[in-house]
């Protein structure tokens, strides 16, 4: 890639999804409070290939950012939140990659492959079944800009939802298509099997942070985690590194070797 040449940035919306570990039964209660959602990318992607992921994806600009679409004419749109183009692509995202379906009533589970097949069709699937989708139960964490020597670059919004009912976990499961596996690990086991994830640069940052706050969950019931550890209702500024290393090399790929100690570069800002 070449930094002379400044990539559209895409808008692009991911789900971390937290799971209790009383979901997981042959687990010790001594153990880490959660545990988070991973999806493998298929080998044959031109992306991130075989890496470990939050499930989303880009916004889809013709659907996800249309208020009269969404809202069939009858509410104004300043009554949505301020992010609500991201929210409905992190929704549409998480439903097609590992099946949690965050609309209440839930979707039928056929729909699933209709709205990976066609964006417009999670809009059809919400009218046809009085549903809605359950923007309060995503909660904006952080913000990631792709380095500047990425050809591909995204501009992506991470939420942080919880598993709440045995009948939601049983709902997860990959795609079989951009997703091939799925692994359910606490933070600090991502961490120290990083390399054998593949973990992208926010990926590793973020389950960073998420290991610094589940060891300040103990005591606190697990119904109260949203809302005690975040509770922010908006982005604070994006996270947009600037590596000082050569720029004909592969961004992503340095940065990752950098944050794994690996990488001759160095991460001179991150801001």
């Amino acid at each position: 890639p070449n930094s002379n040449v400044t990539s559209t940035l895409k808008q692009a919306s991911s789900i971390i999804i937290l799971s209790p570990t009383r979901f997981f039964p042959s687990e010790s209660a001594n153990l880490f409070p959660f545990k988070v959602l991973l999806l493998q990318r298929n080998n044959r992607t031109r992306f991130m290939r075989n890496a470990f992921v939050f499930p989303g994806g880009v916004l889809d600009e013709r659907n996800d950012s249309n208020a009269d679409f969404w809202n069939n004419g009858e509410q104004e749109s300043s009554s949505l939140p301020e992010d609500w183009p991201h929210r409905i692509c992190a929704i549409r995202e998480t439903f097609e990659e590992s099946g949690l379906c965050l609309t209440e009533p839930r979707l039928s589970s056929s729909w699933r492959k209709k709205v990976h097949n066609d964006a417009t069709m999670l809009h059809e699937a919400v009218q046809l079944q009085n549903a809605r989708l359950l923007f309060e139960r995503l909660r904006p964490f952080q913000r990631w800009v792709t380095p500047k020597q990425e050809s591909r670059r995204y501009d992506t919004r991470f939420y942080v939802t919880q598993i709440q009912s045995e009948e939601e976990m049983r709902e997860i499961e990959h795609d079989q298509v951009e997703m091939v596996n799925l692994a359910w690990v606490s933070p600090p086991h991502a961490l120290e099997a990083a390399k054998e994830y593949a973990l992208p640069p926010p990926t590793w940052m973020i389950l960073r942070e998420l290991n610094h706050i589940g060891h300040m969950m103990k005591g606190v019931p697990s119904e109260a985690w949203l809302d005690t550890y975040f509770s922010g209702d908006h982005f604070g500024q994006p996270f947009e590194p600037t590596l000082d290393l050569d720029i004909q090399q592969d961004g992503t790929k340095q940065l990752r070797q950098v944050l794994l100690g690996e990488g001759r570069g160095r991460i001179v800002h991150i801001g």
